[in-house]
């Protein structure tokens, strides 16, 4: 009986050995095979989070600058040059096609000043004369007659001669002054088409202003207060 018992407590003994021995082996054994398997299937799937960069040169270049085009700015003296050759040709060269009525009005002007003083000037210098001749041939004092008049009763009229004299230093004197006139005008726009030029680029400010402060002062002789405004530009 005793021995029998002692045959089941051994059984038992053996048999919880062996569960125990099965407990520890069986959990590693899974995760190995399972570790195994995880890095088979990472082997077979491709790489797709792998970004591909192209590699990059050893020496890189540098872009070219892009060359600006000079702005272009006129020359005083080839305006002056321009404009003393022909008139306006100095404003046509400084862009300022605006000023050309101006200038070739201004001649226009002058040049038939001159051509009509001139004439009228002759016109009374040979009257002149040849009421001073005497000859009777020459008859160009008879144009200044009031119409239908007689010749031969101003042939001695000092009236007649007084006039036609004033009329001939007159419309000289007019003729003179339109040659001036028109040699300033030349001038002008020469100075006119160089200071053009020269201040092609100025530009004034915008902050041009007026103010305008009053002002409180004494007299230095009298002692007494003097009120007065005073004006200032900004430019």
């Amino acid at each position: 009986m005793i021995g029998s018992r002692w045959r089941i407590a051994l059984l038992l003994l053996c048999l919880c050995l062996s569960s125990a021995k099965a407990q520890e082996v069986t959990p590693d054994s899974i995760g190995s095979h399972a570790i195994h398997a995880a890095d088979s299937v990472t082997d077979k799937l491709p790489d797709t989070l792998r970004i591909e960069t192209p590699p990059l040169p050893a020496a890189t270049q540098p872009l070219p600058k892009l060359q600006s085009r000079k702005e272009w700015k006129p020359s005083s003296s080839r305006a002056l040059l321009y404009s003393a050759l022909l008139p306006g040709a100095g404003q046509i060269y400084n862009k300022k096609y605006w000023k050309l009525p101006i200038v070739w009005g201004a001649f226009t002007g002058c040049a038939y000043a001159i051509l009509w003083n001139n004439k009228t000037y002759t016109e009374y210098r040979n009257a002149y004369a040849d009421f001073m001749g005497g000859d009777p041939a020459h008859t160009a004092w008879h144009n200044f007659l009031p119409y239908g008049a007689d010749p031969a009763d101003y042939v001695n009229s000092e009236q007649l001669r007084s006039r036609l004299k004033r009329g001939m230093d007159y419309y000289r004197r007019n003729r003179d002054l339109s040659v001036i006139i028109t040699i300033g005008v030349y001038f002008l726009t020469m100075l006119d088409s160089y200071v053009d030029a020269e201040l092609f680029d100025f530009n004034i400010s915008p902050d041009l202003s007026l103010h305008v402060t009053p002002t409180l002062g004494t007299d230095d002789k009298s002692g007494l207060f003097r009120y007065g405004v005073s004006c200032g530009f900004t430019f």
